[in-house]
């Protein structure tokens, strides 16, 4: 519910998130919980990076980053989770502001709680974050021409995609071929090793790509391996539709 108004991206819930934001700072001042004021500016963040004003959003990433990533681990099970979660959730803020060095040491302190303290599922998700994080980094290197060190992140997150693959089984009661059908896992084995081996699986999984950058990625894992298989035109058909949604 309130958690959901305030991290999405719906223009018809700004009001109503903006107000919920403020009673929580509120209260996180009131009891002087670290944690709660650094997550509340996190969340400030990843509201405003969902409207489009990137710029806005740095001074609560920065007031976050500064906050959590100095509170000490809580001895207590539960508050120990609330830490991890608050850290992941700035994870995603920081990829989103493309800061992926910062977001690489916030995410490994956040894996290094849910280890301790985590459920399956919670260490699932911290896992499956690596990999988006790992893969964005890889892409944005690329881009830079340097492509030595795009492969060792694309390594990287094949690497994590296996650790999560166990992961998956463990949190999910079931054993999907070690996350067979979660995109971003199959994504990361396509783009360390491009081949046509892949394409079968990445067609099977492209219905559980539901975020926008979850679908880029397993778009250009496509593209890339058919362009491996020697099927550059269908390569361009898999990247147009994207193309075209996000112009």
């Amino acid at each position: 519910g309130a958690m959901l108004r305030i991290l999405g991206e719906d223009p018809a819930d700004i009001a109503e998130s903006g107000a919920l934001l403020n009673e929580l700072a509120e209260l996180a001042e009131l009891t002087g919980d670290e944690r709660m004021v650094g997550e509340v500016a996190a969340m400030r963040a990843h509201r405003t990076l969902g409207f489009g004003h990137g710029e806005d959003a740095l001074a609560d990433a920065a007031t976050a980053f500064a906050i959590l990533t100095d509170v000490a681990v809580p001895t207590g099970a539960e508050d120990a989770r609330r830490l991890s979660r608050a850290l992941n959730g700035l994870v995603l803020v920081l990829l989103k502001l493309g800061v992926h060095e910062l977001a690489d040491g916030v995410s490994q302190q956040a894996v290094a709680v849910a280890a301790a303290h985590g459920t399956a599922m919670e260490r699932l998700v911290h896992q499956l974050n690596r990999i988006r994080l790992q893969l964005s980094w890889a892409l944005r290197l690329e881009r830079g021409e340097r492509l030595a060190a795009a492969a060792t992140r694309f390594l990287g997150a094949a690497e994590t995609a296996r650790a999560a693959g166990v992961l998956w089984s463990a949190a999910l009661g079931r054993a999907p071929e070690s996350g067979r059908d979660c995109s971003i896992i199959r994504a990361a084995y396509a783009l360390a090793r491009p081949s046509a081996d892949h394409l079968a699986v990445l067609d099977a999984v492209a219905a559980t790509a539901h975020f926008t950058d979850d679908r880029i990625v397993l778009a250009i894992a496509t593209a890339r391996c058919l362009t491996a298989a020697h099927r550059r035109a269908d390569a361009a058909a898999v990247l147009r539709p994207l193309r075209d949604e996000l112009v």
